[in-house]
């Protein structure tokens, strides 16, 4: 967990982050971009209930924001909070982190008032969640079970694919996952970027963005 006097500096990627409002050293959200990529920071989204950072990229031509977002589990997030959210976003992202949304919806074993209030921005705003197949959270009290808290919330052209992979590595209560997505303008006309986007155990997990990204 960062704060304005702490952070992770990992070579050959520049960091951009978002603190939590109260300047204490718990939630926020993070991205680590590759020094060889071209890349602009975008205005932070801080409050309470949403810690978010966000970058501009460009595609094949097509300008994408990246985002890494979360939002701490105690607070009520309406759907028009969601909403005013992904305003700030633009018309072409990808956004990745925990939002401690729960909804059967995207695989979660049951759903809570906070993943309805997601999923309606969701349908309103003609969204797409992206989750993993295998669970993204696991507890160490045996009084809470495994589940999918970590997502992504998309707006892509057609021609933008993305997987996400679960790597299962052993950080904190959440395992790491990444997104790849594959942009094509035609058939003999691919690139593939790679994007990861990690809530939490930065530190134990650092080589896999050398690999990844």
């Amino acid at each position: 967990h960062f704060t304005d006097s702490y952070s992770l500096n990992i070579s050959g990627f520049r960091l951009h982050q978002t603190n939590h409002p109260d300047k204490t050293a718990h939630a926020g959200a993070a991205i680590y971009v590759r020094t060889s990529l071209t890349s602009h920071p975008l205005q932070k989204f801080q409050t309470d209930y949403i810690q978010s950072c966000a970058v501009s990229i460009i595609i094949n031509n097509i300008p994408i924001l990246i985002a890494a977002i979360y939002c701490p589990p105690k607070n009520n997030i309406s759907t028009n909070q969601f909403n005013i959210y992904f305003n700030t976003l633009g018309h072409n992202f990808i956004v990745g982190g925990d939002i401690n949304s729960k909804n059967i919806q995207w695989g979660c074993r049951v759903t809570n008032p906070r993943g309805n209030s997601l999923l309606n921005s969701v349908i309103s705003k003609n969204l797409q969640v992206i989750s993993s197949t295998n669970p993204t959270y696991w507890p160490t009290s045996s009084r809470k079970r495994l589940d999918i808290l970590d997502i992504f919330v998309t707006k892509i052209p057609s021609t933008f694919h993305s997987l996400i992979t679960n790597l299962h590595a052993s950080c904190s209560e959440h395992s790491p996952y990444y997104s790849q997505s594959t942009a094509s303008l035609c058939p003999t006309n691919i690139a593939q970027h790679h994007y990861t986007f990690i809530s939490t155990g930065i530190t134990s997990i650092s080589q896999y963005w050398k690999k990844l990204i």
